[in-house]
């Protein structure tokens, strides 16, 4: 004897209304604006703790600031034009499966 306990829909639909009125969601940002926050925020530690250690002179005999700035520049220079390398190279079929051109 086969007896199955049976459900209207109707009762499934009232009980996932019934949230309490309080609770709010949490807005979420998207999964790739993480990351990019990520990268601006590593980009700028690795431009500004070279310009300290080198203008203090910590591990290195101390340097004028325009030599500083110039190879902040470079290295900012640097880090595009690698972000830049690894976009243009996402683009290419057969290495969008593949995470570690990502990295």
């Amino acid at each position: 004897m086969n007896i199955q306990h049976q459900t209207s829909i109707w009762h499934d639909a009232a009980a996932l209304h019934e949230q309490p009125v309080g609770r709010k969601r949490r807005l979420r940002r998207p999964g790739s604006a993480k990351y990019i926050w990520f990268g601006i925020f590593g980009t700028g530690v690795a431009i500004v703790n070279p310009i300290l250690l080198a203008l203090m002179g910590i591990g290195m005999s101390r340097q004028a600031r325009e030599v500083v700035f110039n190879g902040a520049l470079a290295s900012l220079l640097a880090i595009i034009s690698g972000f830049l390398v690894i976009r243009r190279l996402l683009s290419v079929p057969l290495l969008q499966s593949y995470g570690y051109v990502a990295l």
